[in-house]
């Protein structure tokens, strides 16, 4: 069987989760072309930006560049029919033009969200779009579900990518973050007292332009896990609150950096945190029990590392390939009859 996947427009982050997804559906005995979305974005945005500037008149907008690469999308998908299943990864990055010229041919859509719950006012339209849903937060079944049927899919980690191993010394740090700095995660880093710890903390930023959002300092995906396997403490401060629910579920990072036999300290406002690890990975409330605890484990070596390798043990189900088997597989049999 044939599934088609759109990977979500990123050249980082969520572009693991599309590979990871992948790398699975193929071990699982499927034919899984892909899309690399955001090539296509790239070379739009480009040309975009170059035919404006020998064109005075022209002005053109963000939407214009999803709107070609639509074209791309459909493109693509009647190039390698016949398809079994299309899966459009986060989604968001995808025109209304694609989703309905899919449709239009005929094929089955389902949609692999990464930004639940935060974004499950933009997520609940694109899910008007598809036959099935897969959300990465359990709290937001219940509000996409009323679009199209829904289901939970944890974010997974991929063991070809996320293993423990050595690394150069330019990786090795007493305590690493990196992702996106909301206000939030700022306040928290400003206020802990970094005297005398080797911190590597590194944020993305949220340009704020016109007419869309970027995002500017990612690293590539691959170096973040040579980071998560060179530090001795690996920060996992998720967001606050979303707009209409309280966030149940665990990011990315919590499952990749544990792969690696990371040792995290996690932010005390997931219930997930203890559904999945128990007590092996301590919580935090606020920045003076965070320093509290990176001052009591980097002073215990034997109990940090000890408390890294349970947590390995506690997600060693959670792979790409068993959500496959367990999740996404019975799923599509049940909403599209496979």
């Amino acid at each position: 069987m044939k599934v088609f996947l759109v990977y979500p427009g990123h050249s980082f982050s969520t572009i693991d989760v599309a590979r990871g997804w992948q790398g699975a559906l193929r071990r699982g005995g499927f034919d899984a072309p892909h899309l690399n979305h955001h090539n296509n974005i790239a070379f739009y945005r480009h040309a975009c930006a170059s035919w404006e500037k020998i064109n005075p008149e022209y002005k053109y907008v963000f939407e214009d560049i999803l709107w070609l690469t639509a074209n791309d999308v459909i493109a693509k998908a009647v190039e390698l029919l016949p398809i079994d299943l299309v899966v459009i990864v986060t989604g968001m990055l995808i025109h209304p033009k694609a989703y309905d010229g899919l449709r239009k041919i005929g094929l089955p859509l389902a949609l692999i969200l990464t930004e639940s719950p935060y974004s499950d006012k933009t997520q609940g339209g694109l899910a008007k779009m598809v036959d099935l849903v897969f959300t990465n937060d359990k709290a937001s079944v219940e509000y996409l579900s009323q679009f199209c049927p829904t289901y939970y899919l944890p974010h997974s980690w991929d063991p070809e990518r996320h293993f423990p191993r050595e690394v150069e010394e330019s990786y090795q740090h007493e305590v690493f973050f990196l992702g996106t700095l909301y206000d939030v995660r700022e306040k928290l880093f400003k206020a802990v007292d970094w005297e005398g710890i080797d911190a590597h903390i590194e944020g993305t930023k949220l340009k704020e332009l016109p007419d869309q959002m970027q995002i500017e300092g990612a690293m590539p995906n691959d170096e973040v896990i040579l980071h998560y396997c060179g530090s001795r403490i690996v920060l996992n401060p998720h967001k606050g609150r979303a707009l209409m629910v309280m966030p149940h579920s665990l990011g990315p990072r919590t499952y990749e950096a544990a792969a690696c036999e990371a040792f995290q300290l996690i932010s005390n406002n997931r219930a997930e945190v203890q559904e999945v690890f128990g007590d092996v990975l301590p919580v935090f409330d606020g920045a003076l029990e965070l320093q509290e605890l990176i001052h009591y484990f980097l002073g215990h070596d034997k109990e940090r590392e000890e408390r890294a390798r349970q947590a390995r043990k506690r997600i060693a189900n959670c792979t790409f390939d068993h959500r496959l088997r367990e999740i996404v597989l019975p799923a599509v049999k049940e909403e599209l009859g496979w």
